[in-house]
């Protein structure tokens, strides 16, 4: 190796991006085969447990650029896209109250919520090849989908009558959602590396501002305007807003051959994405059922009408807030470390605000703090999949373990809504608290298997020392 490039290769060595997966390895590791162009001797990365991963770049690419104007662009581009699409889908609470009231009054809360459970379920099931191609060819595809699903699905909508056309509808915004949502998330991985997981929460904050931005344009326009108009003016926004982005948001590595589908079995070889993807699949069987819920929480627990309508947009500012602190935590404290502060304080939350009747001061303290909390746990999934990937040398994989870790989470997302639908139609007051003890459950164990190679790399590293 030349002394001209041992700084670059010390500065890339040294860079904070995966310092909390090298905990998994233990005491001592062994370095890691990386597949790059060039190759690392023992010089530059040592076998100290206190060493951060290295990262395998492409030669010709460089390291990642840490922010310039092209990066922050990137942010922003991602920033809208999340807007859009997760902020609205998890906004559907709102919308299902509606509907409930007016074109589907004669259906059940259950039977309405199958139209969230399968726009979420599309999201998360198709991420997996939206995250393929993302490796191979960049963003502009899915940005140029995104956009198009995003406008047409919400044009569809303000021309619905029956069930299944909201279901359709709704359908294709999930179409919409999957072509961006793996994709997004790992851009911040292609142009940030110490501030990884800063650029991750500002993207993913959009959702928490989308989140409170689309309850509340929904309220005050169908005070003044009728459905469709409503509907077809939330269709303009999304165009104006995501349409900038087939420009701006894009990747930094070159394309590739699409890689054969038998790659998709590798990442689970790797045990600390195998227990990310089991304890996520846990979570999220839960994870957005109070999004869903909230404006029936708050109507329970005898909020004042005009409050109860901000219900949602009072839960998606506490995510806005968790999602942005998360990433400022992670770049301080590790991803691990933020990950249990966000698992912890999810619980107590849905324990604490979300079982019993809380009042009205306590049902606003409940709501922002869950959505806080989640939003947190929503951000450092993407850096733990990041982090991971990182210390296995597969950066160039990241949007496809992004999809797989997001295709896991597709069935529960589907039926945990509905399974809560259900719990609620039985309990006497059609109240949440049966529902908010299974999300406990849920959230509890998913993150302890989640957790378990990290406290076990902890465990062994203070038994050796």
């Amino acid at each position: 190796m030349t002394s001209s490039t041992d700084p670059m290769l010390r500065e890339e060595v040294d860079r904070k991006v995966s310092d909390d997966a090298m905990q998994f390895a233990g005491p001592n590791p062994d370095p890691l085969p990386l597949k790059c162009d060039r190759t690392l001797s023992s010089a530059d990365v040592g076998r100290d447990e206190k060493s951060p991963t290295p990262v395998a770049i492409p030669s010709a690419v460089g390291p990642p650029p840490d922010g310039g104007r092209d990066a922050w662009l990137v942010v922003l581009g991602g920033f809208l896209l999340m807007y859009v699409s997760f902020g609205f889908i998890t906004s559907f609470g709102q919308f299902q109250s509606y509907y409930l009231a007016n074109q589907l009054s004669t259906y059940s809360k259950s039977t309405v919520a199958w139209i969230g459970s399968i726009q979420l379920f599309v999201t998360f099931a198709l991420s997996l090849p939206a995250g393929r191609w993302f490796d191979a060819h960049g963003m502009r595809g899915p940005a140029i989908s995104g956009t198009v699903c995003f406008t047409g699905s919400l044009i569809a909508v303000a021309f619905c009558k029956e069930f299944y056309q909201f279901l359709l509808a709704h359908l294709l915004y999930g179409f919409g959602c999957a072509s961006v949502f793996a994709p997004t998330v790992a851009l911040a991985g292609h142009w940030f590396a110490k501030r990884r997981s800063t650029a991750m929460g500002i993207i993913v904050a959009g959702t928490g501002i989308g989140g409170v931005v689309y309850p509340i344009m929904l309220s005050r326009l169908l005070a003044v305007l009728s459905f469709r108009d409503t509907l077809l003016i939330m269709a303009s926004m999304n165009f104006c807003l995501t349409f900038p982005t087939i420009f701006i948001a894009r990747g930094r590595l070159p394309p590739k051959i699409l890689p054969p589908w038998r790659i998709v079995k590798e990442p689970f070889k790797d045990r600390a994405y195998a227990f990310l993807d089991l304890g996520t699949s846990i979570v999220a069987i839960n994870l957005f059922s109070p999004f869903i819920y909230a404006p029936l929480l708050a109507a329970t627990n005898s909020l004042p009408p005009s409050l109860a309508s901000y219900a949602v947009a009072i839960l998606q500012a506490g995510s806005t807030t968790g999602r942005v602190s998360a990433g400022l935590f992670a770049d301080r404290l590790g991803v691990w470390r933020t990950y249990l502060g966000a698992a912890i304080g999810a619980v107590i939350s849905l324990a604490a605000f979300w079982i019993g009747d809380t009042g009205t001061a306590g049902t606003v303290i409940g709501l922002w703090a869950y959505g806080h909390f989640s939003g947190m746990w929503i951000t450092m999934i993407g850096g733990c999949c990041a982090s991971v990937t990182a210390a296995s040398g597969k950066v160039d994989q990241l949007g496809l373990r992004l999809g797989l870790l997001f295709g896991v989470m597709a069935v529960p997302n589907l039926l945990g809504p509905v399974i809560c639908g259900y719990i609620i139609n039985a309990t006497p007051g059609g109240r949440f608290t049966y529902s908010g003890i299974f999300a406990v459950c849920t959230m509890a164990l998913g993150s302890c298997i989640t957790l378990s190679p990290w406290l076990m790399g902890l465990w062994r590293r203070r038994k050796g020392s």
